[in-house]
């Protein structure tokens, strides 16, 4: 099954435009600020430590497991002292 009928070089050749062009919008408007091709490089290295992740999420979509840290349950239990031991709903769920 073909997708697309061309090389290599003519992907790169009809994407290369864009990808310049992307480049010197983003550095018209954002470069004092932000510096664009370092953070395609980061958004590159942090998609591939992301991917495992994703993959999961995909494979067993009702199966969620997310990593925390405990401020969200201290700070509902600091909350529920405050409030003669009694948390609200808004708190805790």
């Amino acid at each position: 099954m073909a997708i697309y009928h061309a090389s290599a070089p003519q992907i790169v050749a009809y994407a290369m435009p864009y990808v310049v062009s992307t480049f010197i919008v983003t550095d018209f408007f954002f470069g004092k600020t932000r510096q664009s091709v370092l953070l395609e490089i980061y958004e590159s290295v942090q998609s591939v430590f992301l991917a495992p992740a994703v993959l999961s999420a995909i494979r067993h979509p009702h199966k969620p497991s997310f990593k925390g840290d405990a401020r969200r349950a201290s700070a509902c239990r600091g909350a529920a002292e405050l409030r003669s031991r009694s948390c609200s709903s808004r708190c805790c769920a």
